[in-house]
């Protein structure tokens, strides 16, 4: 356990200064963008999960105005400050609503939590440093994703730049894999979703 945390946390300062030089973000953001509304799984969702990016993250925006616009009930993370690795997801009506929380990031009021049973296709974006070509995700260290997505009601999908899809990623036994990526170049269908 000591090694892969060694191993997670040497990698992400690589990936985030790797991620800090990519060039032209703002074209791998919409092709990735492009992606992900090709892709059925996307479109047959009634329900969408949803991080609200930060400014170096895959650009989340464009996304959340289309899926409000198309119909989708999108819900979006709020971390709960008491319990660290938690997080709640609540409705997102508009993104003019929206106002930042736990760690600068963007969330959505706490007046409509999403309830504990969820439609059938229901997807869950999640974020990610980078991903690999087993679904396996290094994200920031808290385990925010790891926790909810334990609960396997969801298909899982990363927004990923290309350069940040990699081969293999360590993976410890608490680790949740996706089970698709998406990038600037390609939709990758890595695995089918485990009931």
């Amino acid at each position: 356990m000591e090694e892969i945390a060694r191993s997670k946390a040497e990698l992400r300062k690589q990936y985030l200064t790797l991620r800090k030089q990519l060039a032209d973000k703002f074209r791998k953001d919409q092709a990735i963008f492009q992606n992900l509304i090709g892709w059925e799984g996307y479109r047959k969702a009634p329900w969408l999960l949803l991080y609200l990016s930060t400014e170096e993250e895959v650009d989340t925006t464009r996304i959340l105005e289309e899926a409000l616009s198309q119909g989708k009930a999108v819900y979006a993370p709020v971390c709960r400050a008491e319990e660290e690795g938690k997080m709640d997801f609540y409705r997102v009506r508009s993104s003019g609503l929206l106002a930042p929380g736990a760690y600068g990031i963007l969330e959505p009021p706490r007046e409509e939590p999403m309830p504990g049973q969820l439609p059938p296709g229901s997807l869950c974006l999640t974020p990610g440093l980078a991903f690999d070509q087993k679904g396996c995700r290094l994200g920031y260290g808290k385990g925010y994703y790891d926790r909810f997505l334990q609960r396997g009601q969801v298909l899982a999908a990363g927004l990923c730049y290309e350069a940040l899809f990699v081969q293999n990623l360590p993976e410890g036994p608490f680790d949740q894999r996706v089970e698709a990526v998406i990038t600037e170049k390609s939709f990758y269908k890595l695995r089918d979703r485990k009931e």
